[in-house]
């Protein structure tokens, strides 16, 4: 039986991984911190949601003086500009 075909995708190409480093006291060292996370209520999702609540305020306090900056720099220049026209 003879099969032509005309859309040949090729199968991903597997690697084997060999780790060349292992260093016993740093795996015993990140289980430990690990733990200790654990025990103390840790959470990895808190810290990111707390890192888009601080952007978000960062963000508004420089919108807002930035709008005051605007008036502040407007009212100097009317009040210029009145006084030359006078």
């Amino acid at each position: 039986m003879l099969r032509i075909k005309f859309v040949h995708t090729p199968k991903p190409k597997q690697f084997k991984y060999n780790p060349r480093y292992y260093d016993p006291e740093k795996e015993e060292f990140e289980k430990r911190k690990a733990e200790l996370r654990k025990q103390k209520g840790y959470d990895t999702g808190s810290s990111i949601r707390g890192a888009f609540t601080n952007r978000s305020l960062a963000r508004r306090k420089a919108q807002r003086s930035s709008n005051i900056r605007l008036l502040i720099i407007l009212a100097v220049l009317l009040i210029i500009g009145w006084w030359l026209l006078q």
